[in-house]
């Protein structure tokens, strides 16, 4: 029967000796010895469901660097959040391949633990970021792909490891384990697949990452600076602030009247004093004015996308409520390659957005549409988007993206603006 963990103490003592920042990370994950019996056992000496680490009886067996090494991986599995960023990849990919996932997961690991080689070291012949990218590399090549220069192994997070890997896949070489167990190979099957997320894991999500953001944040901080948690960055579990709260803080910061001194015109204050000492002499003091008589925002609609009808009706809410907000003059442009639709929305009126034909297809071009919109001389262009398409000159005006998009999809980056993803 399994029970509390006492075979991880060695191991975790000599890792935080050498990288104390793990340290604060120990405290929040529970260690388990597993039974024999456990038919995860005979694939690993160490694996995960999340939440606990399973250390196999020969795990002890091991030598100690391997035994640290291997302490050391887990760990890192469970604060970056490995299995439920793979559970709510796979709630919005029906062909989501864990086996994969959890290769790519191991390389993108290894791949930190590699610059400690002095005192740890992975049992068996375990898949390295690096090595693999330059697999893939090769794999590409062959299919007449270039990928051209890729960005450093540190940078890269488990997701981009995974489309690379399932767009060029290679069963008899970067996944191969030559007849080998995977616990032998050293190589993708440490992470216990608990199934589809409950509403409850769903809800509690996005704090858990908010958690361990913080505690990776603060687990760096305090590690040496050869420490193994100084070198994670590409992979940190992402912080995700809900896009309506980015996208009415982008807004309101642009749709905000601004004020300017009045010279002429005198203040309140200074009105209400002067009228009750009228035998004193107070000092001028200016009344305020708004810079601009009414803010302006224009929403351009690519209608060439594949806009969601419940999330084009929840952005059009917002859009909605930040201009009861302002008082701003609104207006809405319908836009594939050209513009083909316009209307002024008033406050408190009204908008059905399925009048603009979302989704009617053709092909996609910005600078129509960001044009028309400059025209009006607004102070912000928010534009939703799939970001399929060239995009123009810079309007040098603000300009939001809004793109809707899935966890662990990776966006075009436009060349100007500032990006909203809605989910």
């Amino acid at each position: 029967m399994a029970g509390p963990g006492v075979r991880h103490r060695a191991a975790v003592e000599r890792l935080i000796e050498k990288s104390p920042g793990f340290a604060s990370l120990v405290l929040w994950i529970a260690f388990v010895d597993a039974d024999a019996a456990d038919p995860m056992a005979a694939l690993a000496h160490a694996w995960t469901d999340g939440r606990r680490i399973h250390l196999a009886p020969g795990f002890a067996d091991l030598p100690p660097r391997e035994q640290v090494a291997l302490a050391a991986h887990e760990i890192l599995h469970v604060a970056l959040r490995h299995v439920p960023r793979a559970r709510e990849r796979r709630a919005h990919d029906a062909a989501f391949d864990w086996r994969l996932a959890n290769l790519a997961m191991d390389a993108v690991v290894n791949e930190h633990l590699l610059g400690h080689a002095a005192w740890l070291s992975m049992p068996g012949d375990p898949p390295v970021l690096s090595a693999l990218l330059d697999r893939l590399l090769e794999v590409a090549r062959a299919a007449g792909v270039d990928l051209g220069p890729l960005p450093p192994a540190a940078l890269w997070s488990w997701e981009e490891v995974y489309d690379l890997l399932r767009r060029f896949r290679d069963p008899n070489g970067a996944e191969a384990t030559d007849g080998r167990t995977r616990r032998d190979a050293g190589t993708g099957a440490d992470l216990v697949d608990p199934g589809p997320a409950t509403d409850a894991e769903r809800t509690d999500a996005a704090v858990e990452a908010r958690e361990w953001h913080q505690r990776l944040v603060l687990a760096k901080a305090g590690d040496r600076t050869n420490g193994i948690l100084r070198r994670l960055d590409g992979d940190l579990p992402r912080v995700d602030t809900p896009w309506p709260k980015l996208l009415r803080a982008r807004m309101m910061r642009a749709l905000t009247p601004e004020t300017d001194a009045d010279p002429v015109r005198p203040s309140r204050r200074w009105l209400a004093t002067t009228a009750a000492f009228p035998d004193r002499a107070v000092a001028w003091e200016p009344g305020w004015r708004q810079r601009r008589e009414r803010a302006a925002a224009v929403v351009v609609v690519d209608t060439s996308g594949s806009v969601v009808p419940a999330l084009l009706a929840r952005f059009f809410a917002e859009i909605l409520s930040i201009q009861r907000l302002t008082g701003a003059a609104l207006r809405v442009i319908a836009c594939d390659c050209a513009v083909h639709a316009a209307f002024d929305v008033r406050p408190g009126r009204p908008f059905d957005p399925q009048r603009l034909g979302v989704g009617g297809g053709g092909g996609t071009d910005f600078a129509p549409g960001i044009a028309a919109a400059v025209a009006t001389r607004p102070d912000i262009v928010v534009y939703l988007t799939d970001l399929q398409g060239p995009t123009g000159p810079d309007p040098r005006v603000p300009v939001v993206w809004a793109v809707p998009s899935t966890p662990g999809e990776r966006a075009p980056v436009p060349a100007f603006g500032s990006v909203v993803r809605l989910r």
